[in-house]
């Protein structure tokens, strides 16, 4: 039994690296993640993104160096152009780059939309839907339309959060 699931694991770890063509060795993350027009993701070193996550990016999406991306995240860099004279929506698409700060933790389920810039350190709450760009060490909360700043100090290269 453990032979197979082992064996089980590899064919997983096979067919995911031959789909993303081996564009993602050396990053921690789980097989159960899917990336549309994967040729638009850059990421920095020691990225985790956990399991059930979908991104897509058509528009470009960028993770900094030690990014945590909890399960069920959805990342999207492009949208459908709603001005357009069709009803509701034209074939053209408006492409805004995503990108995550150096540090930064999204939370379950978040949802972060086209253009969105997350600074470095920055807590995205659980459920949270995130658009704009939210300002270095910052917390976002569900049901909060605005961001609210951590108190942090600075001490040889490490940052600290005062609770």
């Amino acid at each position: 039994m453990k032979f197979v699931r082992k064996m089980l694991g590899m064919i997983k770890v096979f067919i995911f690296n031959l789909k993303y063509q081996n564009r993602f060795k050396n990053q921690e993350f789980h097989y159960s993640f899917v990336c549309d027009n994967h040729k638009g993701l850059t990421f920095g070193k020691r990225v985790y993104i956990g399991p059930y996550c979908h991104f897509d990016a058509k528009g470009e999406i960028e993770l900094q160096d030690f990014c945590i991306i909890a399960p069920h995240v959805k990342i999207w860099s492009y949208n459908h152009d709603f001005k357009d004279e069709m009803v509701p929506y034209g074939k053209k698409d408006i492409f805004k780059k995503v990108v995550v700060g150096k540090g930064s933790w999204i939370g379950l389920g978040a949802t972060i939309l086209p253009g969105t810039v997350i600074g470095k350190g920055c807590v995205i709450g659980a459920g949270s839907i995130v658009s704009g760009v939210i300002p270095d060490f910052s917390m976002v909360r569900p049901n909060y339309s605005q961001h609210e700043p951590l108190t942090v100090s600075k001490n040889e290269n490490l940052y600290r959060r005062e609770i």
